[in-house]
């Protein structure tokens, strides 16, 4: 899998099947280490994955990537997850609404951390 376009959950779990179960990625960039992880999700979500296997992830956040695709603990078979309602309509609006707010909320205190320490220390050089 050379691009972040080609990383995909038949094709991950072909790549695991096809090197012994395990799969390494040397220091990837962020955004290739995103795709790898939306792919293990969408494995698991449809049941790409094996039943009789589960897949193991090491190195979520940085250094090397090391996926594995290993036996199901205790032989007891996977299921896949409920799916989530979601809301329609003008809840929709609501959720909508409430998750910008919070977008939004969490920008400007983004904003406030990097902005803060530097107008602190002009008012008491002043």
């Amino acid at each position: 899998m050379d691009t972040v376009e080609q990383i995909t959950a038949a094709g991950l779990i072909r790549a695991l099947e096809a090197g012994s179960g395990i799969l390494r990625v040397t220091d990837p960039a962020d955004r290739v280490r995103r795709a790898y992880r939306r792919a293990i999700h969408a494995a698991r979500a449809s049941d790409a994955v094996p039943q009789d296997r589960r897949l193991q992830l090491s190195g979520r956040d940085q250094g090397e990537l090391v996926i594995r695709l290993v036996p199901a603990a205790d032989g007891v078979p996977r299921t896949a997850p409920e799916p989530i309602p979601l809301p329609d309509g003008d809840d929709r609006q609501a959720v909508t609404a409430a998750g910008d707010g919070c977008r939004a909320a969490i920008d400007a205190e983004r904003w406030l951390e990097e902005h803060e320490p530097a107008e602190a220390a002009d008012k008491t050089a002043g």
